[in-house]
């Protein structure tokens, strides 16, 4: 399937006012049914060849958050202090590409702001694969939600780096090419992921010269804002699961044709929005992806989200870094391949079966 741009306009006015950019595959006349969001630096076009293969059954979408790649919306790195704006900005896309929901996936940076869009807009997301996303111990975010100490974190040096880059421009992308390819974690990214990235990763200006189309200001202001609450969504999202339950007990008192047209209801309010937040039930089947070594997640992932959400699918995939998904491109498509044919409903039992028979340690290890 062809790489086409994507694009979505965002008319809340000032801050949210701009133009969402990114790529898709598969067929433009239809919803997109998975999408994906992007760490921190890089931008849609980067996860292509991961995404590609998946437009032969879906409608696929890669979106550049704010800052980043292609999308045209403001920003002031100075009053950065959470994810909530990037939040925001993917909620108010979904609903205008995917009214009907989607699968949501995302890595590092897109990981967390998927996992914060699934907590505050429940009804858009019928999915989530999750690859090593940012979420540390709850003391951090103790920290990291306080005024000033929330400054002082320890991503205090990812944001110094990013600030400090000394070399931003290039004359070519041959030149950008060969100047990441030996650098830090760019050398154990699989071929064509650093070429994708530079696709949009880079920006034509006025001189004669290739510019970072995310500016290090804003990559390290976004390192920096960290006063994020991964864990309150994650116990919000363990609150509609445990709603969701006590709503199927209480459909199967009912006469079956009671109990399929209360259902129906409930899913048609809840698809318009129109769910108070205290009545808000939906189970929504989740993937996390963790890196093996250097991973944003907290080392007993596993252990403190299965206390929130019991039936989710939480994986280390051996041998792996921070980009898990320019090193085992494999695992994340077939998670996401997984979950898309779960909202089709081709699985009769559990979703975790089929992550256990399919994400394994075979797959994907490089040679």
């Amino acid at each position: 399937m062809q790489l086409r741009k994507f694009h979505v306009t965002l008319d809340d006015g000032g801050f949210r006012s701009g133009e969402v950019a990114g790529v898709a595959y598969g067929d433009p006349s239809t919803p997109v049914e998975i999408m994906f969001l992007h760490a921190n630096g890089y931008n849609g076009v980067t996860y292509q060849s991961i995404l590609q293969p998946l437009a032969s059954q879906a409608h696929v979408a890669a979106v550049d958050m704010r800052g980043h790649g292609m999308t045209m919306l403001p920003v002031e790195p100075g009053r950065l202090r959470s994810w909530d704006v990037l939040r925001d900005d993917m909620i108010t896309t979904i609903e205008k590409a995917a009214p009907g929901g989607l699968i949501l996936g995302g890595h590092s940076l897109g990981a967390t702001v998927a996992l914060m869009v699934a907590a505050k807009a429940p009804h858009l997301i019928d999915g989530l694969v999750l690859v090593d996303p940012v979420v540390l111990s709850p003391t951090f975010y103790k920290f990291a939600n306080m005024p000033i100490l929330g400054r002082l974190t320890t991503f205090g040096k990812l944001a110094k780096d990013a600030r400090n880059r000394n070399k931003t421009r290039f004359a070519s992308r041959e030149e950008a090419q060969e100047y990441y390819a030996s650098r830090g974690g760019f050398k154990t990214w699989r071929t064509p992921f650093l070429h994708d990235f530079l696709i949009d990763g880079l920006t034509w200006v006025a001189d004669q010269n290739f510019e970072l189309s995310c500016q290090p200001e804003w990559e390290s202001a976004v390192f920096a804002a960290q006063a994020n609450r991964p864990w309150r969504a994650f116990s919000q999202l363990g609150k509609y699961r445990e709603r969701e339950i006590a709503r199927l007990r209480q459909l199967a008192q009912l006469a079956p044709d009671e109990r399929q047209e209360a259902d129906e209801n409930y899913k048609a309010e809840l698809q318009a929005g129109n769910v108070k937040s205290s009545r808000l039930a939906k189970n929504i089947p989740m993937i996390i992806l963790q890196a093996d070594k250097n991973s944003t997640c907290v080392e007993d992932m596993d252990r403190r989200v299965h206390a929130f959400l019991p039936d989710a699918a939480v994986t280390r995939i051996p041998g792996t870094t921070h980009f898990l998904p320019m090193e085992r491109p494999y695992v994340v498509r077939d998670a996401l391949d997984i979950l898309y044919r779960t909202r089709r409903g081709d699985f009769e039992d559990d979703y975790i079966g089929a992550v256990k028979r399919t994400i394994n340690d075979a797959i994907g290890v490089m040679g």
